[in-house]
């Protein structure tokens, strides 16, 4: 937990708790008619912070499909509860980032790297191999990141506290 005045003085919103995490409390899919079909997520993670009961604290999550860059688009800065969407009573803001930049940044990085170096699966003489390619994939990792540290400091007061879960927001 951060307190994202220190880190990004630009705090202008007024959400004093914050939430980020690649996988939100909600996703969508898209039904025969092309209207927009909400699902609730699943995991431990959504279960654990849907506890949270602050109308005012705020969910940054990246959109994961098709249906969920869509809605995130039509919503007014990607927030969903602000565009009617019954998210169980708390605010969303989901970031339509785009799709190469995100699968550089998921699988490139934060799933074929990351989370081999924090559980010490590497053979660290030989793997990883930070080369060009990597540099590439890491570039993405960093605009991932610089789009959730963006959207927190738009949504946070000042002094928030910022809750980031796992390795895919090191950055954040």
């Amino acid at each position: 937990m951060g307190d994202l005045t220190t880190e990004r003085s630009s705090a202008t919103g007024t959400a004093p708790v914050l939430v980020a995490s690649n996988r939100g409390p909600v996703s969508f899919g898209t039904a025969d008619d092309g209207t927009l079909t909400l699902r609730r997520g699943g995991g431990g993670l959504v279960s654990g912070l849907s506890a949270i009961d602050d109308p005012t604290a705020v969910w940054v999550c990246a959109a994961l499909s098709d249906a969920d860059r869509r809605a995130a688009r039509e919503a007014p800065a990607g927030r969903l509860d602000l565009a009617g969407h019954e998210v169980g009573g708390q605010a969303v803001r989901m970031l339509d980032i785009d799709p190469e930049t995100f699968a550089r940044a998921y699988n490139g990085v934060a799933n074929s790297t990351l989370w081999f170096v924090h559980h010490l699966l590497y053979a660290t003489p030989t793997a990883p191999s930070f080369d060009a390619g990597f540099r590439t994939e890491w570039a993405a990792y960093q605009a991932y990141n610089a789009a959730f540290a963006d959207a927190l400091a738009a949504e946070a007061a000042p002094g928030a506290a910022v809750l980031v879960q796992d390795y895919h927001l090191s950055l954040t």
